[in-house]
């Protein structure tokens, strides 16, 4: 009951009892007129006049225009919203086109470019005969350093191409510096914050690391790819088992058997692959390392 009383009520109900006749209400009829306002959910005149208590009052009377209308306004709002957005998508997939065909035609003029300068049509072409594979490559690496400074992206691509190809003709060391390249920009592509090419850039680098034994400067980048992806809230991914299982390969070969980091680690990331119906080739790698790490630990 004082819940339902408090409020206009009330207070129309404590003029009428003040102890000062002229501050009650002058004549019956202005006490039922008060009366009448109130169970018409206008502002009452025993109540001091305000904005917001006008606006109150004017809500209460026009619950249904005020929620239509509102609705309406939301609808309105999330339809221009979604304008927006899908405005940014093509805008964000137009310049993302743009630099995929820029990155193409920059790839195809800059491969030309090393063999035209390296051809028989070259001002030394006796040196260009003898130029070797190795050669031709660590001149065009120098190149994009050179040529690419303000266009990262493009930059980017090139730099992945020729690590590629250092990967595959057996240059380890080269690879790797092409990696750390590719990291630093990645890094001035995205920023500071977490991100998944960031991510994938720190287990590429890791990675080559631990292939050739380097297993001291293999598990920082590796370890900061796995709390970036962990950040990113991106838990089930390939790209995360393969650094645990690398992770894992290091334990093994730097931690004392009663240590069981490896095993740790290598069990996640057979969790991951199992668990998402991930690489069948990765699973079986993930299990005869965990068969290893057992048997290491007799």
């Amino acid at each position: 009951l004082r819940a339902m009383l408090r409020g206009d009520l009330d207070t129309i109900v404590g003029k009428a009892l003040k102890k000062q006749p002229q501050q009650r209400y002058p004549t019956v009829p202005a006490f039922a007129d008060d009366l009448r306002r109130y169970l018409a959910h206008l502002p009452v005149l025993a109540r001091p006049d305000s904005l917001a208590y006008r606006a109150r009052k004017y809500l209460r009377r026009h619950r249904l225009g005020v929620a239509a209308s509102a609705a309406v306004a939301a609808a309105l709002i999330a339809g221009v919203a979604g304008v927006l957005w899908q405005a940014s998508v093509a805008r964000h997939q137009a310049h993302r086109a743009e630099v995929e065909a820029a990155t193409a035609k920059a790839t195809a003029d800059f491969m030309l470019g090393i063999f035209e300068r390296n051809s028989v049509n070259s001002p030394d072409p006796a040196k260009a005969r003898s130029t070797t594979a190795e050669q031709l490559l660590a001149s065009a690496a120098q190149n994009i350093r050179e040529s690419f400074k303000d266009q990262p992206e493009v930059r980017l691509q090139l730099l992945e191409n020729m690590q590629r190809l250092y990967s595959e003709m057996s240059l380890p060391e080269q690879s790797i510096e092409l990696l750390q390249e590719g990291l630093k920009t990645e890094r001035e592509i995205h920023g500071s914050a977490p991100n998944a090419e960031v991510a994938g850039a720190l287990i590429a680098l890791g990675s080559d690391y631990g292939g050739l034994g380097r297993y001291a400067e293999a598990e920082p980048p590796l370890s900061e790819g796995v709390a970036m992806l962990d950040a990113l809230g991106e838990h089930a991914r390939e790209l995360r088992a393969g650094a645990l299982l690398w992770l894992g390969e290091i334990a093994y070969h730097t931690r004392p058997a009663y240590d069981d980091t490896a095993q740790r680690r290598y069990a996640e990331a057979l969790q991951i692959v199992e668990r998402n119906h991930l690489s069948d080739h990765l699973r079986v790698i993930l299990i005869n390392a965990l068969a290893k790490a057992a048997n290491y630990r007799g």
